[in-house]
């Protein structure tokens, strides 16, 4: 893309113009006025003299679209042009579009007749869904190939059902993976996609070799998140790291629920505080070197009042191994844990309990 200055009386020279419009044009917000308005008047004599300008990209300077132009952030408008051949806004910040506002990038891409791509790259927030009746009715005298990239996948609108669908499964990003994903929000997951909190979808990445969950508010993760979750991981052929961080997840998982989601290669890991558990999947229990360990020490009060803000659930066909790893050193009688039974515990599993004690000391239910 070139940058090029005001010049006096450019279409007296067309040879410039064409070679200045051959690479393509950017408008960006970084741009002076001067600068944005010199491009802009290129662009209308481009199209008054039937120059070629096959791509015009609007990086991160895209405001508002309308049938008849699209105003830049600087308030600038760029008015139609016979000239375009493809339309690309990208933007490395969170931008919105509703949907009003897709429609109008639509009217306008109809009016310039060269047209035949509109593309949205970078971190572009567009409607899941397009109203068909509008889409169709501004889309009938020609047809126009929208695209949206969305971290590494390219998706395609679909005018007939006004939905998105992947076009493309190849990277974009110039052989540089994403191998890393770090989630501050979540809602549920499945094979082939995570939902956010916002509803926001995150495809399988083939690429992903890590995922992190941190949240800034406490996440209670159930059962059946957790396995969503580990279902999405067989997608995602390189992830070898799921990690839980400060999140509370749920401290066992029935019997086999976790085997068709077994991996080899994948570890999962919670880590509460300083200490780092890793998930068992035949056991559905969270190790500390191949011991069942659920025990957080007096220095880790922090991550101890989060655990016991949840529930702890005691099962009476646990091991009484579990049931012994499921101890609260003395700090806990400054918090408030709730036990939680699948089935009534029995008079032995409550001597179980009132009699383990790491130091030897009787600590009964009550206690807590």
């Amino acid at each position: 893309m070139q940058e090029v200055l005001p010049i006096v009386e450019p279409e007296e020279d067309l040879e410039m113009l064409k070679s200045i419009c051959s690479g393509g044009m950017a408008l960006r917000r970084t741009d002076s006025r001067l600068l944005q308005r010199a491009n802009i008047q290129f662009l209308e004599i481009a199209s008054r003299k039937k120059i070629g300008v096959p791509c015009l990209q609007l990086d991160h300077s895209f405001k508002v679209a309308q049938q008849n132009e699209v105003t830049l952030e600087s308030g600038l408008s760029v008015p139609v042009s016979l000239s375009i051949e493809k339309l690309v806004f990208k933007t490395p910040a969170e931008h919105e579009i509703s949907q009003e506002n897709m429609l109008g990038v639509v009217k306008y891409g109809q009016r310039c007749l060269q047209l035949k791509t509109l593309a949205f790259h970078g971190q572009f927030v567009l409607p899941l869904s397009l109203t068909v009746e509008k889409l169709k009715s501004n889309m009938n005298s020609r047809s126009i190939t929208v695209f949206w990239q969305l971290l590494e996948y390219v998706f395609q609108l679909d005018v007939s059902s006004g939905k998105w669908r992947l076009s493309s499964t190849e990277s974009l990003t110039s052989g540089i993976p994403l191998s890393c994903l770090v989630l501050d929000t979540f809602r549920e997951a499945e094979q082939h996609s995570i939902t956010l909190e916002n509803g926001n979808h995150v495809p399988a990445l083939s690429t992903l070799e890590e995922i992190q969950i941190r949240t800034e508010t406490k996440i209670e993760f159930t059962q059946e998140q957790v396995i969503g979750l580990l279902c999405y991981a067989q997608t995602c052929q390189k992830l070898k790291k799921i990690s839980f961080i400060d999140c509370l997840v749920p401290l066992c998982f029935p019997n086999d629920s976790l085997w068709p989601c077994a991996s080899d290669k994948l570890r999962v890991l919670w880590k509460p505080g300083e200490q780092e558990l890793d998930l068992n999947f035949t056991r559905g229990r969270w190790m500390v070197e191949s011991q069942e360990y659920l025990t957080l020490e007096p220095k880790d009060h922090h991550s101890l009042t989060k655990m016991c803000s949840g529930t702890v659930t005691l099962n009476t066909n646990d091991t009484k191994e579990y049931h012994s790893c499921v101890h609260i050193t003395h700090t806990a009688n400054q918090v408030a844990p709730s036990f939680d039974s699948t089935q009534a515990l029995n008079d032995n599993l409550g001597k179980e309990l009132n009699e383990f004690h790491p130091s030897g000391e009787t600590t009964s239910l009550s206690s807590y």
